[in-house]
């Protein structure tokens, strides 16, 4: 019997099942929200025509639990991107928030003893609000760098303006008018003919735009201000419900999650345990723990999503062997041929050949 014929005689439960798709990302409705409220300050009807025209249901919105699928999201920026009334729009966030904006992560923030508290519960929580995007905060010499990493998909401008005024009004709430003590903004997206929007938000502080992150480097010692805070008992009642919202977000395998981080963060280096355990809101041990339960390693993991990327820059890609092996996180080419000696059993040039 031939193989054709084989493959056409084979018992339909003997084939394999097709892959199932990714779920996507989701995010919390109140980011769409806090968009919808900056249009309709100034036009409530233009902002019921942006909610329709995105497939937004304006009553589900009003849902404080309510997630939605970043596409979502997506869409209904880039419809009131292309409205904006103004330059700079999205700043106008600033004047307009409170800890309603950031759903439950805001009202944990509301509980912390120090700015530097609220900002280290939201880097935990960010996936409650955005599923995708990876919120740090890390030492940088003297300061500290907060990053807002949303590279897996790039975001508009409109909504980069308006989740800085936003995180930056409402710290401003929380301090009692001090704010985010801001030395210098980082922005991914070109710089406005205009910034005097940005300098009235960000006075003193040195503004860069077209970078690869939107950052704000801090001035360590005003993150550590008492601040006012609200009943403990309402603190850990917010905190255990957030665990379990991060939780219920879980539902997918952490491996798949960690697998889709290293490929996002594959640039000149390969990410460590630790930074994907931050940006999965987990202790290091945890995500081991959770890795090992799936039969899987972190070192596994790295290795497996290096090969794969290796396999399809090599078959379909114009990049050169050193673009390739700054891609994949080698330091050198060297590294990468004794990684495609191990993978494949020969060069990456010459398996490129062969993939021809």
């Amino acid at each position: 019997m031939t193989d054709l014929q084989s493959a056409v005689n084979r018992p339909l439960e003997a084939l394999p099942a097709p892959a199932a798709p990714a779920p996507e990302p989701t995010v919390a409705s109140s980011l769409a929200g806090l968009v919808l409220d900056l249009v309709a300050h100034q036009d409530a009807p233009h902002a019921k025509a942006l909610c329709a025209a995105a497939g937004l249901d304006a009553a589900a919105l009003a849902d404080p639990d309510a997630r939605l699928p970043r596409s979502a999201l997506l869409r209904l920026l880039d419809a009131a991107a292309r409205r904006a009334p103004a330059p700079a729009f999205g700043l106008r966030a600033f004047d307009q928030v409170n800890p309603g904006v950031f759903q439950l992560v805001g009202f944990v923030m509301m509980s912390s003893a120090s700015l530097r508290q609220a900002l280290e519960r939201a880097v935990r929580l960010m996936p409650l609000l955005d599923e995708s995007a990876v919120l740090t905060l890390r030492p940088e010499g003297a300061h500290e760098r907060l990053s807002f990493d949303t590279s897996a998909i790039a975001m508009p401008a409109l909504m980069n303006e308006a989740g800085l005024a936003s995180l930056l009004g409402l710290c401003c709430f929380l301090s009692g008018g001090l704010g985010l003590p801001v030395l210098q903004a980082d922005f991914p997206h070109p710089a406005p003919a205009d910034l005097s929007a940005y300098r009235r938000l960000l006075p003193g502080a040195t503004l860069r735009f077209d970078r690869p992150v939107m950052s704000l480097l801090l001035a360590s010692a005003g993150l550590d201000a008492p601040l006012r805070r609200t009943s403990p008992v309402l603190e850990q009642v917010h905190l255990a419900l957030a665990e379990q919202r991060l939780e219920s977000l879980r539902g997918h395998p952490v491996s798949v999650r960690v697998q889709q981080y290293i490929e996002r963060h594959l640039r000149g280096r390969p990410p460590t345990l630790d930074e994907a355990a931050q940006a999965l809101a987990l202790a290091p041990r945890s995500l081991q723990r959770q890795l090992a339960r799936e039969g899987r390693s972190f070192k596994q993991l790295l290795d497996d999503t290096r090969r794969q990327l290796a396999q399809q820059h090599l078959r379909q890609s114009q990049l050169t062997l050193k673009e390739l092996a700054f891609a994949l996180g080698f330091g050198e080419t060297g590294s990468l041929h004794r990684a495609c000696q191990r993978w494949f059993g020969m060069s990456p040039a010459r398996y490129r050949a062969q993939a021809v």
